[in-house]
């Protein structure tokens, strides 16, 4: 039988497949004009809530990751997706990475975003090597949610319209509440929340605080880096919290050398 929380988050997921998606994403491109790559994706099926093996994490031994919103698929991926006669069950295992095909590197854009992530999280759960099967890793080892579950390829929002949909929307109000419920019930090592945008939701709607922390890149001495750290509560205890700016981008951990200092930090804070 399913612990509770997972109990509970599936029967979340089972209600709202009956929602009319397409309809409601519509609305919400509507009512914020948006338009072009700022568009959200109007699908009929259930967001994407969460990515990760909710039933097969252990305590203290995944990673939480928040984010803002997914990144648009590639074209070839969403004909794919698509095409799949989704139900209930089938979407519920796709998105606990019990995959209805095998996924390769490339589908999760790994220079810019899970790559980073998989090297953050393995210093977190300790493993020292999680790029020998990154995507194995990943599978297994993180479970990603989102602030707003709507695809789209850039993401365009002000801070109060991101805090209004997070208090008032009914998909992200499912993606924040399956996080919050994973976190609380099976603490994870560690919580990295992607974007200041994401960490500025979280606290508003969860009451998280967080430390800044500034310290000199290790490839510029010029460079000033920053991240945020806190702790969460779970049932286990505080978990270590860190917010992260968007990695890869030139004002923010961009190389291999800066990616691994933070890196270092994470497992410093996690395992002191």
């Amino acid at each position: 039988m399913a612990e509770g929380w997972i109990a509970d988050a599936r029967a979340a997921f089972d209600a709202a497949y009956e929602r009319d998606w397409q309809a409601h994403v519509r609305a919400l491109n509507a009512a914020y004009g948006l338009t072009g790559d700022t568009t959200l994706l109007e699908v009929p099926t259930t967001p994407e809530f969460f990515w990760g093996d909710l039933g097969g994490f252990r305590p203290r031994e995944w990673v939480a990751v928040i984010s803002l919103n997914p990144q648009l698929m590639s074209a070839d991926d969403l004909v794919w997706q698509q095409r799949q006669p989704w139900t209930p069950e089938s979407l519920w295992a796709y998105l606990n990475r019990r995959d209805l095909r095998e996924w390769k590197p490339k589908d999760f854009y790994y220079t810019k975003f899970a790559r980073p992530l998989v090297l953050l999280a393995g210093a977190a759960v300790g493993d020292p090597d999680p790029l020998r099967d990154e995507v194995g890793f990943f599978m297994s080892r993180v479970g990603v949610f989102e602030t707003m579950p709507y695809p789209s390829r850039v993401y365009r929002f002000s801070t109060d319209d991101a805090l209004h949909l997070a208090s008032t929307d009914v998909g992200c109000q499912a993606s924040l509440g399956i996080a919050l419920a994973a976190i609380r019930s099976c603490p994870p090592a560690a919580v990295l929340t992607n974007g200041l945008r994401a960490a500025e939701v979280l606290t508003a709607v969860a009451g998280w605080h967080w430390t800044e922390q500034r310290y000199p890149s290790v490839s510029r001495a010029s460079k000033t880096l920053r991240h945020w750290e806190g702790t969460v509560e779970s049932n286990d205890g505080p978990v270590p919290l860190f917010g992260l700016p968007h990695l890869r981008t030139q004002s923010s951990h961009n190389s291999n050398a800066e990616i691994a200092q933070l890196a270092e930090r994470i497992a410093e804070v996690v395992h002191g």
